[in-house]
């Protein structure tokens, strides 16, 4: 997954960019082979794979975890979809939607049934979340831990795939969160 360049890469130099004739990122420089047989040989991460990481940490802001009698909630079964799921079921990678707190769910503890901030912002059962906040989301777990950082009343934009006439399409819902 990494592209082999004769550039040199000088010690201290990884992370620093690998540039085309025209001066265009095409990758990020991660290791050289240092053997006295073969010299001016290095590894880059192609750009392309980097760009998630790069959009992620832009969007990202140095946050406290809120107390837990403060913080917020979604109101959310959810089950991860992983990306061999996503590609053997033709359906995006994410975390799905399969319920609402306002709602009993068979094997989901028996929490105390209470309103759904997601469902009242508008989302919807097999809504797969990939964002939250403007942050990408993997996993039920690391969505669950992103929320731990907002307090009941913060209002956080929450970006689904919904399947519609067979396709997915992109949409944005402004989620105010309960109280945990």
């Amino acid at each position: 997954d990494l592209i082999q360049t004769d550039a040199a890469i000088n010690p201290g130099n990884s992370g620093g960019a690998l540039l085309n004739n025209q001066g265009e990122l095409i990758a990020i420089n991660v290791a050289k082979l240092a053997q006295t047989e073969v010299e001016g040989v290095g590894f880059s991460i192609p750009i392309y794979k980097a760009i998630e990481v790069i959009e992620n940490l832009s969007n990202a802001r140095t946050k406290i975890e809120v107390p837990e009698e403060k913080q917020g909630r979604l109101g959310v079964y959810m089950n991860t979809i992983t990306s061999q799921q996503s590609q053997a079921l033709n359906i995006p990678a994410g975390v799905m939607i399969v319920g609402f707190s306002d709602e009993a769910m068979e094997g989901y503890g028996d929490d105390a049934i209470e309103a759904s901030p997601a469902r009242e912002a508008g989302l919807l059962k097999n809504d797969i979340v990939t964002k939250f906040d403007g942050q990408t989301v993997t996993d039920a777990q690391a969505l669950a831990n992103l929320v731990k950082y907002y307090e009941a009343g913060s209002e956080v934009d929450v970006t689904v795939q919904r399947i519609n006439n067979g396709e997915y399409e992109e949409k944005v819902f402004t989620v105010t969160l309960g109280k945990k």
